[in-house]
């Protein structure tokens, strides 16, 4: 499942990268790569959807309604449009989307939003900083950012596929090192890192700069140390285990 994260994390990235360019200077070229680069993300995972009142909301708080309205409405139907002929030629309806074959065991609906945040902001296996932890280095340079559209961007992302998915057992994604749903906009979150790092490097020399550079290199190779034991296990190790003893388990256990 890593390489059609790994796409994913680059369309991502370059929506952003569009959006900023459009918000800077509007063309029609620019909307459509936008628009163009959402439906992309929407036809190799139709959760991406969730991004779509990320896009209007931003366009909405910097132009009025009117404007968002008129920005986005060809880019939304030519995505559910694209997306209802894909999906009529795999499935044989527009209608259907692939989650229609139900396995409740995967895809039911249990409210669980709590758990899910507490899974994604804590938890041994599913943190995002404990994945990502350029996260962790990247909030000192939030407060100070000239341009914030970025990670802002991102981090609404992060939120809206969470308030989509996160009250569904599939919020993990599994089959993946990390929640596998919730990987593709950390690069952007993660952007302001860049400028900690950076001043770090012109500090090195004085006790506050190389203590910093302690802290962030033991955060790195606590990372790799982490992800080389991960590379010792057989890609389906914990499929292996879990599915023996899950009949052992207690529900509030099984959930984790």
């Amino acid at each position: 499942a890593q390489g059609p994260e790994l796409f994913q994390v680059l369309l991502f990235t370059a929506l952003v990268e569009r959006a900023l360019a459009d918000r800077e200077k509007r063309t029609q070229g620019r909307s459509a790569a936008v628009w163009a680069l959402f439906a992309a993300l929407c036809l190799a995972k139709i959760s991406y959807l969730a991004l779509a009142p990320v896009l209007i909301g931003f366009e909405w708080r910097r132009r009025g309604a009117k404007a968002a309205a008129l920005w986005s409405a060809p880019g939304l139907l030519s995505t559910a449009l694209l997306l209802a002929a894909l999906h009529a030629y795999k499935f044989g309806s527009p209608l259907l989307t692939g989650y229609h074959a139900w396995r409740p065991e995967l895809h039911a609906f249990t409210w669980a939003w709590g758990q899910s945040l507490y899974g994604l902001l804590l938890s041994a296996q599913w943190s995002l900083p404990r994945h990502f932890p350029l996260l962790l280095l990247a909030l000192p340079a939030l407060r100070t950012l000239e341009e914030p559209f970025a990670p802002a961007f991102a981090a609404a992302s992060l939120a809206m596929t969470w308030a989509a998915i996160g009250g569904f057992v599939l919020w993990r994604g599994e089959f993946c090192y990390g929640p596998r749903f919730f990987l593709f906009a950390l690069p952007a979150l993660a952007l302001p890192a860049v400028e900690v790092l950076d001043s770090l490097r012109e500090q090195l020399r004085r006790p506050r700069g190389m203590a910093a550079a302690a802290l962030a290199g033991a955060v790195l190779a606590f990372s790799f140390s982490q992800q080389r034991a991960i590379a010792r296990y057989p890609f389906m190790a914990q499929q292996m285990l879990r599915v023996p003893i899950q009949d052992l388990l207690d529900e509030p256990t099984r959930r984790l």
